[in-house]
């Protein structure tokens, strides 16, 4: 497990070579941008002169900047990660816009023949006002008119010619609504072109809403303040083969400083360095004759105290060993965690996957800065925690991926996008893991497909549970190999026969029982699981009990 622990703070008058490991960091910054630049023009407009060997930031850093070999590698493969991650990004937001594009094409589709079956009942009502005599307009068609008055599935008996008006008003609504979609499509695909043609967005250094200041909100030391922004740390990254997890910053064991090789010759101490927290850890892994040596990364920062005197923070990025002492016996049952962007919903479980309690942990973030999302995330897990040691019992959280959540977050409403960064749910995972290990408490990762779904079918009404609190006890019942199935009441609703990939594995089988099952229930309001839905019903008529009993009605989704 890999954890961050801060290191004391350290004034000009403190240490040794302040000023100098100052102009370090903004060299390094500095040759990382230019590294940056040259690498983005290059993967951007390629040079033709060097197409026949490989480019690499590295030659950049050593001619132009004159960096030492550790130095510029460390360098190399942080703006190549930068510029895959970017190129990444692009392509997976073409592909969120191409399946886009795919489901306006379904839907149009879908609507052109609810539309052609409209206009051929608009035609059988006015051949039955000629003729006296009703034709049904297509297949299937429930719709019957006898005596001027007309009823069918979904349509109370009413008059013919009130009738017509209404699937006259549809008929409109519905060539409004391709044309609105049609147009939707066109745009949307002229933008996945431009898109597809369009160079990587280039990153800025130094943060987004300080560089927008510039031209919205201009203010005296700006310039300062942004530069600053771009100049306030560097990491070092450790090497496992060092004598002190790192050939650039080592540890003198018999003093207790700290000593940074800067790139140019000298060296600055930083006296008597003790991590706030692993101290024993970090001092381990720093002795002579510790064979098991791990690799210690620093990040040295530079920061304004609260009389504007500016210090350096370093703090050591260790690889803890796994914890001999952790529990992760589940035979007496596990604590239950579902992540979410304002609580931590938890869940006591016994060892047969029956819930003993359930509750919710507050933990607002939007708002919040950084730091203060951090203490809000820290009290939270400690709740958590705490709850574990009691019970001696492992936590089992969410396999948490952000990364799919955030692809395209340039292109999205504001609103969602600071829900999602405000979520900052690999913090929660970090925290968690961090205060687990330090309680001997073990921890477990599941995968959260359909959780929270399977909560609001299986435990919101025969428990009584919020939505959240459901998909924790789901989320507990999934590590315990109690993971439940597709109730009887719902089968009928959905296709049971399993696909040719799913058959004969059970896990798989029920996997995607609760696909389909979502996949026709995902429009229906969450509280409506509270009713006490009948059973054996298919999913016209499942959708259509549920739009009548819940309150209040809602049109969308059941249609």
């Amino acid at each position: 497990m890999k954890v961050k622990a801060n290191g004391p703070r350290y004034y000009p008058d403190e240490m040794k070579n302040f000023s100098c490991a100052v102009d370090a960091i903004k060299q390094l910054n500095n040759a990382k941008m230019a590294a940056y630049d040259a690498a983005w023009r290059h993967a951007v407009k390629p040079d033709p002169s060097e197409a026949d060997r490989q480019w690499r930031p590295y030659r950049t850093l050593r001619n132009d900047w004159k960096l030492p070999a550790f130095y510029a590698n460390a360098m190399e493969t942080t703006v190549t990660g930068i510029i895959k991650s970017q190129e990444s990004n692009k392509q997976n937001y073409i592909s969120k816009v191409g399946d886009d594009l795919a489901r306006i094409r379904d839907k149009i589709s879908s609507k052109e023949a609810e539309l052609s079956r409209k206009q051929a009942v608009k035609k059988a009502i006015r051949a039955y006002a000629k003729t006296g005599v009703w034709n049904a307009p297509y297949p299937k068609c429930t719709l019957h008119a006898a005596d001027r008055v007309i009823s069918g599935w979904k349509v109370e008996l009413q008059p013919v010619s009130q009738y017509e008006y209404a699937v006259e008003d549809k008929i409109r609504r519905l060539k409004a609504n391709i044309a609105y979609l049609k147009d939707l499509l066109a745009r949307k695909a002229s933008y996945l072109e431009k898109l597809k043609a369009s160079p990587i967005p280039r990153a800025v250094f130094g943060s987004k809403k300080l560089l927008r200041k510039k031209d919205t909100a201009p203010y005296p030391g700006w310039k300062e303040d942004f530069d600053f922004a771009r100049h306030h740390s560097i990491t070092i990254a450790g090497r496992a083969d060092s004598c002190c997890g790192n050939y650039i910053v080592q540890y003198d064991e018999i003093t207790g400083d700290l000593v940074w090789h800067l790139p140019h010759g000298k060296d600055a101490v930083f006296p008597h360095f003790k991590p706030a927290i692993y101290t024993a850890e970090f001092l381990a892994n720093m002795k002579d004759g510790n064979e098991a040596h791990r690799s210690v990364g620093y990040t040295i920062e530079r920061r304004i105290d609260g009389n504007g005197k500016e210090y350096l923070l370093v703090s050591a990025c260790l690889t803890l060993p796994p914890n001999s002492h952790a529990n992760f016996d589940i035979s007496t049952g596990v604590i239950a965690c579902d992540t979410n962007a304002d609580c931590l919903a938890w869940a006591d479980l016994d060892g047969k996957g029956i819930a003993l309690s359930t509750g919710t942990i507050p933990m607002e973030l939007q708002g919040l800065t950084s730091n203060q999302a951090k203490d809000a995330i820290g009290r939270a897990v400690s709740i958590l925690v705490a709850k574990a040691v009691s019970a001696k019992k492992p936590i089992v959280r969410e396999d948490l991926e952000s990364k799919h959540m955030k692809v395209g977050m340039r292109y999205q409403p504001k609103t969602r996008n600071r829900a999602i960064s405000a979520f900052a749910c690999e913090r929660v995972v970090q925290t968690i893991m961090s205060k687990a290990y330090k309680n001997s408490v073990g921890v477990f990762a599941e995968d959260p497909a359909y959780t929270s779904f399977e909560g609001k079918v299986c435990a919101m009404r025969p428990m009584g549970r919020p939505v959240h609190e459901a998909a924790a006890v789901m989320i507990g019942r999934r590590c315990l190999g109690c993971e439940s199935d597709v109730p009887a009441k719902y089968r009928k609703a959905i296709n049971m026969t399993p696909s040719k990939r799913a058959a004969g594995n059970l896990w798989a089988e029920k996997r995607e029982r609760w696909k389909r099952l979502y996949n026709a229930l995902k429009d229906v309001r969450t509280h409506a699981f509270y009713l006490d839905i009948p059973e054996n019903l298919a999913k016209k008529q499942l959708l259509a009990w549920i739009k009548e009993h819940d309150v209040p009605k809602r049109n969308a989704g059941y249609a």
